[in-house]
């Protein structure tokens, strides 16, 4: 084998660099804020089996949000609302002391120029107050991936945490994925308690193991 072959092979592939960006974004975990970093033992891996999300139970996640009697909008982050985005993400940990990771509007425009990659802004009156980001993994893409998911203080409390939850599984329903990851922080009580919540439970991450049946 050549240099210029085992040089090429060493390169990281585009795959691992967009995990690696995303990852470094969302590599800390607040109160409000949900988060994916691989093989990482301070963070504990859970997973929920798409089979397992029955209608009556997506009619209970939705009455438990209109129980709380606001109107909420949804829409898919552009280009337009890469600065809101980063506004979001500050706002959802201005109240922790955790470091976080300098979210700048060029770190975000690569994440979203992925085509795997989805950012959902969820508004109450015109006012946008949170939002999630989505990704795929597996090798058919089979793995719906709640990258991070963040609600600013004022809105929490408010089942936007719900709603935004809801918005992923409905986007993931379309793409046909077999079960949704996500990963907590493990002294993070509050996030990890809002995932076990829905049904997620926890795994040992074996480098994209197959998903459960």
């Amino acid at each position: 084998m050549s240099k210029d072959q085992t040089r090429e092979e060493d390169k990281p592939s585009k795959f691992s660099l967009k995990k690696k960006k995303i990852r470094d974004v969302f590599s800390n975990l607040g109160e409000n804020f949900l988060t994916v970093e691989k093989k990482n033992p301070d963070y504990i891996n859970m997973r929920l089996p798409a089979d397992k999300i029955t209608e009556d139970f997506e009619n209970t996640l939705c009455n438990r949000i209109g129980s709380h009697g606001i109107e909420l909008s949804l829409r898919e982050a552009g280009e337009e609302d890469i600065e809101t985005v980063i506004q979001l993400y500050k706002d959802s940990w201005h109240t922790t002391t955790m470091k976080i990771y300098d979210l700048t509007k060029d770190t975000l425009r690569d994440i979203l120029k992925d085509p795997d990659v989805v950012g959902l802004i969820v508004s109450e009156d015109d006012v946008d107050c949170g939002f999630v980001l989505l990704d795929f993994e597996g090798p058919d893409n089979q793995i719906g991936k709640i990258a991070g998911l963040g609600i600013i203080p004022k809105y929490q409390g408010m089942g936007l945490g719900t709603y935004l939850a809801m918005s992923a599984w409905s986007y993931f329903k379309k793409r046909g994925i077999d079960e949704i990851r996500v990963e907590v922080h493990k002294e993070n009580k509050i996030a990890y308690n809002f995932i076990k919540n829905f049904g997620f439970e926890e795994f040992v991450d074996r480098d994209y193991i197959s998903p459960l049946k």
